[in-house]
């Protein structure tokens, strides 16, 4: 633990900075997690929650055309991604199956994207660092990865108490509206200077 904090300290403020906003994301993605899970149960029969699954896995299908893509191109999807996912909540709202479909075809997208944008991450910050801050960061991501889930779905066992399914929800939707906001911040200090060549 004292090895993990002294190698967060010593990392730049562009490393930091995706470890840190990165548990953000990650606690507030825990909210909606359980929440869809359920509906899918209530909702959905054992054949759509396997073409669901189908769907997810065939994701890795489509990665390698995607090979080459600069991480300042994936950054800028997964915030458009995530707008769009804020839009389709709303339909949560209105017909809980039509959402539960959107939300089926934005996740294939976010699991491409998550992938593609993880691939260029490795690629950037090895060429950037050296090979010990590359390993370094790798670890405290994994430890960050970590305690978003455990703490994340920790919050929410507590939230559940309290709120109702629709409440819930719509916490969710403004933690989202924040977490936009912090991937905005993150991407203007960033990334949106980041050189980017034609093959990316």
């Amino acid at each position: 633990m004292k090895e993990l904090i002294k190698n967060f300290r010593g990392f730049d403020r562009f490393l930091k900075d995706q470890l840190m906003i990165g548990l953000f994301i990650q606690c507030t993605w825990a909210l909606v997690s359980p929440l869809i899970l359920k509906l899918q149960g209530l909702l959905w029969t054992t054949t759509y929650i396997s073409i669901y699954m189908i769907m997810i896995r065939m994701a890795g299908l489509f990665v390698p055309y995607f090979k080459g893509t600069h991480i300042k191109n994936a950054y800028r999807s997964i915030i458009i991604l995530n707008v769009l996912y804020v839009i389709a909540t709303a339909l949560y709202f209105y017909d809980q199956t039509v959402f539960l479909w959107t939300e089926s075809f934005l996740s294939v997208f976010f699991c491409i994207n998550s992938v593609v944008l993880g691939i260029g991450w490795d690629v950037y910050v090895v060429d950037k660092y050296e090979k010990q801050t590359f390993e370094d960061f790798k670890y405290c991501a994994t430890f960050r990865d970590a305690v978003g889930g455990i703490g994340g779905y920790s919050i929410v066992i507590g939230i559940y108490q309290f709120l109702d399914e629709f409440q819930s929800m719509k916490l969710f939707v403004f933690l989202m509206v924040f977490c936009l906001l912090l991937q905005l911040y993150n991407y203007f200090t960033h990334y949106a200077n980041m050189e980017v060549n034609n093959d990316g």
